[in-house]
């Protein structure tokens, strides 16, 4: 079995560089733009310029995916329906039509701050 390489892309102009239809999985991570504070930088966007940033993502992801290629997109419950937009438009005939479905997963976890009481 022949591996292919695992890319680790930071950056729009990074994944910009790459091929199109050249990428089976893509696992895509952006920021949640929740006001969160990770060791001083605070990540808060203005709502229309993180819409079009993330827009633009998902365009280029779509640009390098392969045909029969998947996508996941982790993110806040807040932001989804951002998604949701966006990736009907970029996907929707050429990619979901091939393949013949489009997924939402949603995962939900409860924050709390609880003792574990199953520690095994």
């Amino acid at each position: 079995m022949k591996l292919r390489p695992l890319f680790t892309v930071i950056a729009l102009a990074e994944l910009k560089k790459i091929p199109a239809e050249s990428v089976d999985l893509i696992f895509a991570d952006p920021p949640y733009n929740i006001g969160k504070n990770f060791d001083g930088l605070i990540e808060a966007w203005k709502e229309d310029l993180f819409i079009d940033w993330l827009f633009e993502v998902i365009a280029e992801c779509h640009r390098v995916l392969k045909k029969q290629g998947s996508m996941y997109i982790m993110n806040s419950t807040e932001n989804m329906p951002f998604i949701d937009l966006p990736v009907p438009q970029a996907f929707l005939p050429s990619k979901v039509a091939s393949s013949g479905h489009m997924t939402v997963l949603e995962y939900r976890r409860k924050n709390t701050t609880a003792p574990c009481t199953n520690p095994s």
